[in-house]
């Protein structure tokens, strides 16, 4: 497999193909730890509270996973420390709904208890507070899930842009400026 672009879904594809014993190589046309993407950068928002019941299955299934990378690196990666949702009530409704479907704690707060423990915040409406969620530490991820793809056996190329993509001979053939690589797969980020 060829997964052309290292950022965090390239990165924890290597990772999770590799882990399956896959043959990997990962591309991705700038240096390492570059801040060219949407996953460079110190943190993003981890959550699990959304209104899709989709979206809050995948983020639910999704933690086992990152307790498995943080353990491979030795890194914390995910740190909890609460999320709090608001706005329109409606929404904000289904998101409690949805947790509640899913299983997953979280606690509906009204807008003047809200007031007393975010004064902080403005909420004008009710608000989902969801104990699960934080923020994820986004180049920490990517190097993370980098590094144990490649302790697994995949080649991470940093600074290999992929210049063209061929179906040829029953497979896929992509070129960079150094080399030909054959592939039954390329995933392209």
């Amino acid at each position: 497999v060829v997964i052309v672009g290292a950022g965090a879904m390239g990165s924890a594809s290597a990772w999770q193909l590799a882990k399956a014993g896959a043959e990997v190589t990962l591309l991705e046309q700038f240096e390492r730890g570059h801040d060219r993407g949407s996953s460079h950068g110190t943190v993003r928002i981890f959550r699990l509270a959304y209104a899709d019941d989709l979206y809050v299955g995948m983020a639910v299934a999704s933690q086992p996973l990152w307790a498995e990378l943080e353990a491979a690196a030795d890194e914390e990666l995910i740190e909890r420390v609460g999320a709090v949702d608001h706005g329109v009530p409606e929404r904000i409704h289904e998101v409690a709904a949805a947790l509640t479907r899913a299983g997953v704690r979280h606690e509906l707060v009204g807008p003047e208890d809200a007031a007393e423990r975010w004064p902080f915040l403005r909420i004008e409406g009710p608000a989902v507070y969801q104990p699960d969620g934080g923020i994820s530490f986004a180049d920490r991820t990517v190097r993370s899930a980098q590094d144990v793809a490649a302790t697994l056996g995949a080649e991470v190329a940093h600074k290999e842009p992929a210049r063209a993509i061929h179906l040829r001979d029953g497979g896929v053939v992509v070129e960079t400026d150094r080399r030909e690589l054959r592939a039954d797969v390329v995933l392209a980020n």
